[in-house]
């Protein structure tokens, strides 16, 4: 299926979705289509990175934020990845992705994404993340406080360390 048939989807569902709390896991189910393969005939690599973009965006309309960071002229920006692949998703299997955010600091988000299928994951991707607007770096705080209305102190997460300021 066509890239942006999935973000219309999306969209779409996002104006019936229930919030969820920020520090739960999002769940988006999506099936490998023949244009997700690459010539060894299971899902590209690459694939797995603009899917991971999709499994965002239901996380935030999830968050009830996706609507509102148009409006504020806000948009994510993804500023590094750390993926594994542990099995292939082959040919028009079903799978989930689950997307939950871990922890913030005082520029960056850093979250969890994985691939299931019945259970079992199939690739693991930690990110970190930010968002810019008009004038520049947007303080995660401010980010939170759109889902809640206080922001919380962030977990202290080992995932911090493996990344550079």
């Amino acid at each position: 299926m066509n890239l942006w048939l999935r973000m219309i989807r999306i969209f779409i569902k996002s104006l019936f979705v229930k919030r969820i709390g920020i520090f739960d896991s999002s769940k988006i189910r999506f099936r490998c289509w023949p244009n997700d393969l690459d010539v060894n005939m299971h899902m590209n690599n690459g694939r797995y990175l603009t899917l991971m973009d999709l499994g965002r965006t239901h996380f935030m309309s999830e968050l009830k934020i996706l609507w509102q960071l148009p409006k504020k002229k806000w948009f994510p920006v993804v500023g590094a990845v750390d993926i594994q692949f542990m099995k292939a998703i082959d040919p028009f299997q079903p799978f989930e992705i689950f997307t939950q955010l871990l922890t913030w600091d005082d520029k960056w988000f850093y979250v969890e994404q994985r691939f299931e299928r019945n259970g079992k994951v199939y690739a693991r991707a930690e990110l970190r993340a930010l968002f810019l607007g008009k004038s520049g770096r947007i303080p995660p705080e401010d980010v939170i406080k759109l889902s809640v209305n206080e922001a919380p102190p962030p977990p202290v997460h080992p995932v911090i360390t493996r990344w550079e300021k």
